[in-house]
C-alpha cells in the first residue's frame, strides 16, 4: 500500500473516491 505511485499521492482524493480502482491499478 506504501508502493503506490507518486501521482496517486498527488491526487488523494480519486484515491478516496475511487478506492476499487486503486485495487485494480495493483
Amino acid at each position: 500500500m506504501n508502493n503506490r505511485p507518486r501521482r496517486e499521492q498527488a491526487q488523494p482524493q480519486r484515491h478516496k473516491l475511487d478506492p476499487i480502482e486503486e485495487k485494480t491499478l495493483l
